[in-house]
């Protein structure tokens, strides 16, 4: 795709892709993470699953609304039509609560097939596009397809095939509490879609749809390791809401932490050293000034790995605000380094501005806290306790 596109049409589709990801966790309004917590309750509220889609589905109007004198500037139809496209998949997007089911389940083998099933299936149609040379909009048009395939996978998946039933088992009082549980994190989700996504929005104002286009294939390579520090966190969540919370007491959390550091490396490696001399060989040799931000884009890396570990101990100990305080921090120190950086290196400035907002908002946001400081210690250096 990047092939065909160029770095220009590529530039222009990932912009969109980026301006629309800066509010979808607006979309969610922050249940998807307080979700996880209260079904790991021995006496889970009722209607849990309905209330947290109907909140999704709120939330995608709200987007909808934000997002129209965007669409009404732009005076690009095909900006215009890229983000109600985007629109849509978030909505689809909503489907996201299923996920969160079967993980409580124990059943993320499951979840790793049906992703297998859509990641196919959206390939195929790539192809397809592909040749038959498609316009932009029909490129634009394959997220939405792909959330609609997961959608109705995981629908299935969990006996939720009839969303208008399980609307119906949805509470007031249960997604009351779902949204205040679930704001602070909310919060967090803007300010780490502020630090992931308001690159490609800065570089496209700074720089221009070029430098997006580079940036991106740099960030989609770099991202396509992430979601293993995801699953394994999401997958350790029941246990360790379950647990202690004292990493010398609790083997759930201690396993956990080890291993989402020896993962961590394991990534940084692979962005570093592996990743790089195969953007040329697969984007094409207009994408290689991209190798250079892959690079910068690795320490980013490990950082994430041990801070989706860390955000899963603190979710369960209650820590939410402080979730949102470091992604916060975390976003403005983005913002600043990029406007800084990005003037004079261009997307290489804003790699290395992800790598250092990153760090600092996993490491040093609540090391004035002991039980943080010390759980942070324990993060850094999880093998320093012999397992009893």
């Amino acid at each position: 795709m990047a092939r065909y596109l160029g770095p220009h049409n590529l530039g222009t589709l990932s912009y969109v892709a980026a301006l629309v990801g800066l509010l979808g966790p607006l979309g969610s309004l922050g249940v998807t993470g307080s979700l996880s917590a209260m079904m790991c309750e021995e006496q889970p509220l009722a209607g849990l699953l309905g209330s947290a889609l109907l909140i999704e589905l709120f939330g995608t109007l709200v987007i909808g609304v934000v997002l129209i004198p965007f669409a009404w500037a732009a005076k690009d139809p095909v900006v215009v039509g890229l983000i109600a496209l985007a629109v849509v998949g978030n909505l689809l997007g909503s489907s996201e609560v299923f996920e969160v089911e079967l993980l409580n389940r124990q059943r993320g083998t499951q979840l790793a097939r049906l992703g297998t099933i859509q990641t196919i299936a959206v390939v195929f149609l790539s192809v397809l596009a592909l040749l038959a040379q498609a316009p932009l909009l029909v490129f634009g048009s394959l997220p939405v397809i792909q959330a609609a395939i997961r959608g109705w996978l995981l629908a299935v998946a969990v006996q939720a095939s009839k969303p208008v039933q399980l609307l119906k088992q949805a509470s007031w009082d249960t997604s009351r509490v779902l949204i205040r549980r679930g704001w602070p994190l909310l919060l967090a989700g803007l300010s780490v879609m502020l630090y992931m996504k308001s690159d490609q929005v800065m570089l496209e104002w700074l720089r221009g749809p070029a430098d997006v286009g580079q940036y991106s294939v740099a960030v989609r390579v770099a991202e396509s390791l992430y979601f293993l520090p995801v699953v394994l966190s999401s997958t350790f969540m029941p246990k360790i809401g379950r647990g202690s919370g004292l990493f010398e007491s609790d083997p759930g959390l201690r396993q956990l932490y080890r291993s989402a550091w020896l993962l961590g490396v394991g990534m940084v490696v692979t962005s570093m050293l592996l990743l790089p001399p195969l953007v040329p060989l697969v984007f094409g040799e207009e994408f290689l000034p991209a190798q250079a931000a892959l690079v910068w884009l690795g320490p980013a890396a490990f950082a994430v790995s041990t801070g989706c570990a860390s955000s899963a101990w603190l979710n369960a100990q209650g820590h939410q605000k402080l979730i949102a305080q470091r992604s916060a921090i975390g976003a403005a120190v983005n913002i600043g380094l990029n406007l800084l950086l990005i003037p004079r290196m261009g997307f290489v400035g804003a790699a290395l501005a992800t790598s250092v907002a990153q760090v600092i908002s996993v490491y040093f946001i609540g090391i004035y806290r002991r039980d943080i400081s010390l759980n942070l210690v324990n993060l850094v250096f999880p093998f320093r306790h012999a397992s009893p």
